[in-house]
């Protein structure tokens, strides 16, 4: 059962042809191993103490604190520290509760590594001095922390030829009184200074890293320096450094077992695991995150195990940066973000030409974040709260060319205020694709006259859908207005002035688009239903072609929205919002590489022969 979890202890002996290979059954009934878990007893110790928390389980304590002693010979470094069993309990008076443990609530241990446990009340001393009498006058060297760190401790452990190399905290009675007086060093000193002093039998060194550490020992020498290497933010990105380091320290930390190990560089080959990770999360999705770890037998097919631990990818997902930029301005929100932002924004302009029509619109990532000052609510949208994008979509492959981040009101600059925030937006993402023919389709909140004109100048033919107060709705339409209540489903008008055709056209309600390259006599026909006496009854309806080619346009951004909600890595984050839009960079990058890969393949059928037609998105995340 330990390595074989299931739901409940009646799994074990299911019938279920899930269970068919379990050989608990064949072992023992049901009811007999439930009547031996309730009645189970440890017959007591003699002279049983009655005030003891530990009369009904010392029995097995001592016998496994013996067997532990007689078994093993520890090699020359141990350590002593403290271990919590798990339990939520009540009632035994002895169950403790850890703050800054993995886990809170349970018994706690005071144990020594590959030799022995045992439940003790008191203070530092004792723990350490109970733990210590069959490894005394052997010459062990003992690694302790600062919850142990006394003088009285390690001057009667070295009388008895136990080399105590311990932590040492501030205010502690093992902190020479040179230190205590001149505390100013550990506020002027720069990572990797130190200082030393030798007092009686022990040597003390403070080192200075990210924090000043203190360190006592009876067997070093202060002089002694070795070399580690640290990570430092420098103006162009994070480098490493190689810093003075005592060999005290690096024997303590080496002897605690290796405390710097949270301070490994990411390779890219890990890097590599740590996205295949995330991209497989988004397609296998499971309750928690741990899930992925979980030996139970519904998961044994789960592959991400093999990869990498789980306390590997948790590390890098807490302490995951991106490399900032040169020159960072501090007044910008998306500092932490903005490397992985602009480098999606330039290969995605690099790899794809898009066909002759593109859209703009926006795309809200949702995220219920707060303190960023850039999260958005959009009332009328399926995603109510979550960052603001502005983006151009291909219209036929749904490709995201381009995008960038709404940093709200205050922040966004404004290429020209006169013309107000949809004319920067469209200007901000179309520079690249003017003077080329191309098509542009926008929705109302952009069309302006303003917007559309200087487009035109740049060889952009914007076809946009047209608010009822906008300023490219011609004067004609807005003078007789009656007709738009007149007017039956399928009725249409239109006005050609200046430069531009504007056809309003009634379904279910009016709608009102403006274009230079369409003709407003072209109608086609689609397909509507309504309600008749008989039932919901189909009927063919005139549409100008300008309209047609409207809704056929605007569909891009839709399609591209489509693809990155089917499968998102996503992973909750309470504090880090910055990490929403990592994740959706890391979700865009493929979806647009699916893309690129449809591309090939209608291109170069011969080449992809062996893959399937109905290869979709899924199977690119998990094949790709």
């Amino acid at each position: 059962m330990s390595f074989m979890k299931l739901s409940s202890v009646d799994r074990y002996w299911s019938r279920d042809a899930l269970y068919r290979f379990n050989p608990v059954p064949s072992c023992m009934s049901c009811v007999r191993f439930k009547a031996i878990l309730s009645f189970l007893q440890i017959t007591p110790l003699p002279d049983v103490n009655k005030d003891n928390k530990l009369t009904r389980v010392e029995p097995i304590i001592e016998h496994v604190r013996n067997i532990s002693r007689e078994l093993f010979q520890p090699y020359e470094k141990i350590a002593v520290d403290e271990r919590i069993v798990k339990s939520k309990h009540k009632w035994s008076g002895i169950r403790q509760f850890m703050k800054d443990k993995p886990v809170k609530f349970g018994i706690k241990l005071w144990g020594k590594k590959n030799s022995n446990y045992r439940f003790i009340k008191g203070l530092a001393y004792s723990v350490v001095m109970n733990l210590m009498p069959n490894y005394c006058n052997q010459g062990y060297r003992l690694f302790i922390d600062s919850f142990y760190t006394t003088l009285n401790l390690i001057n009667d452990l070295l009388d008895k030829k136990v080399y105590t190399i311990g932590a040492v905290r501030g205010n502690s009675t093992a902190k020479p009184s040179v230190f205590k007086k001149n505390d100013g060093w550990e506020k002027l000193a720069g990572r990797g200074d130190f200082r030393w002093h030798r007092e009686s039998r022990f040597l003390t060194v403070q080192w200075k890293d990210c924090k000043v550490v203190t360190i006592v020992s009876p067997i070093h020498t202060g002089s002694k320096v070795s070399g580690c290497t640290r990570t430092f933010q420098a103006r162009t990105g994070w480098k490493k450094q190689v810093v003075k380091q005592p060999e005290c320290i690096k024997s303590y930390n080496d002897g605690m077992f290796g405390v710097d190990k949270s301070n490994q560089y990411l390779s890219n080959f890990i890097g590599g695991k740590f996205i295949g990770i995330l991209i497989y999360m988004s397609f296998m999705k499971l309750s928690s995150v741990d899930r992925y770890w979980s030996r139970d037998a519904l998961y044994r097919f789960n592959p991400v195990p093999s990869c990498m631990s789980c306390v590997r990818f948790k590390a890098i997902l807490s302490f995951l940066q991106i490399t900032p930029l040169p020159d960072v301005n501090k007044d910008n929100k998306l500092t932490r973000v903005e490397p992985i932002i602009e480098h999606v924004r330039n290969i995605s302009r690099e790899l794809f030409q898009p066909y002759e029509k593109i859209a703009v619109d926006e795309r809200i990532v949702k995220s219920k974040h707060k303190w960023s000052g850039i999260r958005q609510f959009m009332k009328d949208k399926p995603v109510k709260f979550g960052i603001k994008l502005w983006v151009l979509a291909d219209t036929i492959t749904g490709y995201t060319c381009d995008f960038y981040v709404y940093l709200g009101k205050k922040r966004t600059q404004i290429t020209d205020l006169s013309k107000g925030l949809a004319y920067s937006v469209v200007m901000n993402l179309m520079p690249n694709y003017c003077n080329q023919g191309y098509r542009l389709f926008i929705d109302s909140f952009y069309t302006t006259l303003n917007l559309i004109n200087d487009l035109l100048d740049k060889k952009v033919y914007t076809i946009g859908a047209v608010r009822g107060n906008s300023t490219a709705k011609p004067s004609v339409f807005k003078k007789n207005d009656g007709w738009e209540k007149l007017a039956g489903r399928g009725d249409f008008r239109w006005h050609r002035e200046s430069r531009f055709l504007t056809v309003q056209w009634k379904d279910c309600k009016v709608v009102t688009i403006v274009s230079p390259i369409h003709t407003g006599s072209k109608v086609s026909g689609c397909t509507r239903t309504f309600q008749a006496r008989t039932g919901w009854k189909k009927q063919v309806v005139k549409q100008p072609e300008c309209i047609k080619s409207y809704n056929d346009g605007m569909f891009g951004v839709d399609k591209s929205n489509q693809y990155l909600s089917r499968h998102r890595c996503y992973i909750k984050t309470k504090f880090h919002w910055w990490k929403v839009l990592f994740f959706h960079c890391l979700d865009m990058m493929v979806v647009n590489s699916f893309i690129l890969f449809q591309e090939f393949r209608t291109e170069f059928p011969n080449k992809f022969g062996s893959i399937p037609a109905h290869f979709g998105q899924l199977e690119f995340r998990v094949f790709g």
